[in-house]
């Protein structure tokens, strides 16, 4: 698997804490078959002192020497999970905001418990930067859960789905596991990722065993379509 979602820098946001946590994130997950890892931190704007920005690619870099030196075999990107609370444009126009490893695609998040109605002018005004978005975990978001029908719009507009595997396995709660998995019937999904953020909550470690029961569920060339194929195309930076 390649996740394209995850919190594991340490000291960014409210991911893993040390640099110690990181590292053991990473064997975990190279232990449960992940193979390439994109790190999402939260990008907010600094508009809230959890979120550290400025901390971001010092932090990277230090990590990548760390896996290096360690002889870790894999690979680790950066990119940031940028939360959307009003006017996409005031975000990008700052253009410190990163899209998955350097690539045309940007991880974004709607807020969870308020009902928003800029969803789909977010999606446009993306678009029309040269920017695809990959809506994080639509399961999650309370303004697809009002409206489901919001998800397939979204999708007509050009935007790319991402759900969390552990809300397909009931991990945030029944109604998140509803939609995660009528999203998944309807074909309307492009990414499985984890979102892990701490090591006393290791995601990585139930990965093989739910990969395997997705398979089942859904057919093994559609899982690893959302699971490898389409995450190398973010890599390649190619059309999805």
């Amino acid at each position: 698997m390649i996740d394209i979602h995850s919190h594991i820098l340490f000291d960014v946001d409210d991911g893993s804490d040390t640099i110690t946590e990181s590292v053991a994130l990473i064997k975990s997950a190279l232990a449960a078959g992940v193979t390439e890892i994109i790190l999402t931190p939260h990008y907010t704007g600094n508009t809230k002192e959890d979120y550290r920005n400025e901390n971001v690619d010092k932090h990277f870099s230090e990590l990548v020497k760390q896996i290096k030196d360690r002889g870790i075999k894999i690979n680790i990107y950066l990119g940031n999970e940028v939360a959307v609370y009003g006017n996409i444009c005031d975000i990008l126009d700052t253009k410190v905001a990163k899209t998955l490893a350097g690539s045309r695609y940007m991880l974004i998040e709607f807020p969870m418990e308020a009902d928003v109605n800029y969803c789909l002018d977010t999606v446009y005004e993306m678009k029309m930067r040269g920017i695809t978005p990959i809506i994080a975990h639509p399961e999650r978001c309370e303004c697809f859960k009002k409206d489901y029908s919001l998800v397939e719009k979204a999708v007509q507009e050009g935007a790319c789905i991402q759900v969390n595997v552990g809300s397909v396995f009931g991990d945030y709660g029944s109604k998140a596991k509803k939609i995660a998995r009528k999203l998944l019937k309807s074909k309307l999904v492009n990414f499985l990722a984890i979102d892990n953020h701490h090591i006393i909550r290791d995601k990585y470690t139930d990965l093989p065993k739910r990969i395997r029961k997705l398979n089942r569920m859904f057919g093994a060339e559609y899982i690893n379509g959302l699971t490898v194929y389409n995450q190398e195309k973010i890599l390649r930076n190619e059309e999805i």
